[in-house]
């Protein structure tokens, strides 16, 4: 990649993980995180969907608390990245209700009608 930046890294996860090769989008989201290349809102909804498919909970709870401490849990994708990958990996209750908190203010992304 000749042009190394949040966005270019975000592209290639997001591709990654849109085609199912979900070890290469992970894979590459650990490139990116050793080039201390700081993960936007679309990064870790990019990312969390593989951790989600691959049943790496380790990883995607870390993702997940980086998330929480820049704030993108907020973020509408983010959420929905965050559900997928807990509901995926067995995690359907958590710490007196963390998931229902999580969704609480879900939308028709969230829950479809």
């Amino acid at each position: 990649m000749p042009s190394r930046n949040v966005v270019s890294w975000t592209s290639v996860i997001s591709g990654y993980s849109r085609n199912c090769q979900y070890r290469d989008a992970l894979w590459t989201f650990l490139q990116m995180e050793g080039a201390v290349v700081e993960q936007n809102e679309m990064t870790v909804a990019s990312v969390l969907p593989a951790c989600a498919k691959l049943g790496v909970l380790a990883t995607g709870e870390r993702i997940v608390k980086y998330s929480r401490e820049k704030g993108f849990v907020h973020n509408l994708y983010v959420n929905n990245a965050v559900l997928e990958m807990y509901t995926r990996c067995g995690m359907r209750t958590r710490q007196g209700g963390c998931l229902t908190r999580l969704v609480a203010g879900g939308s028709h992304v969230t829950w479809p009608q």
